[in-house]
């Protein structure tokens, strides 16, 4: 789902996640590590409403890999909970949509 374009996306750029505490990327976090090819595969399943188990059934890989991806793209962009991550996969759709475009 996530194109190719959005390999680039370091989460260094500022973006907001919006919900009522929204997560802010920026270039203070302490990480600036981009997000892996593996990592936008789990954002993007995410992002569709499956589960951890449904994930990393369809990835071939276990549950626990599947929350480790997905703590580590907590830790990368300051999101707190899963909505956020999944608002996090729309908003870098979009970005990807709009420079393909």
């Amino acid at each position: 789902m996530l194109e190719a374009e959005v390999d680039a996306v370091t989460l260094s750029s500022h973006r907001t996640v919006p919900q009522n505490q929204g997560a802010t990327v920026s270039s203070t976090d302490s990480t600036h590590a981009p997000i892996t090819p593996r990592e936008k595969q789990v954002l993007s399943l995410l992002a569709e409403g499956l589960t951890y188990g449904s994930i990393a059934r369809r990835l071939g890989i276990s549950p626990h890999t599947v929350d480790t991806h997905l703590r580590r793209l907590r830790e990368k962009t300051g999101a707190a909970n899963r909505m956020q991550l999944a608002v996090l996969s729309h908003i870098l759709e979009s970005d990807s949509m709009r420079s393909a475009g």
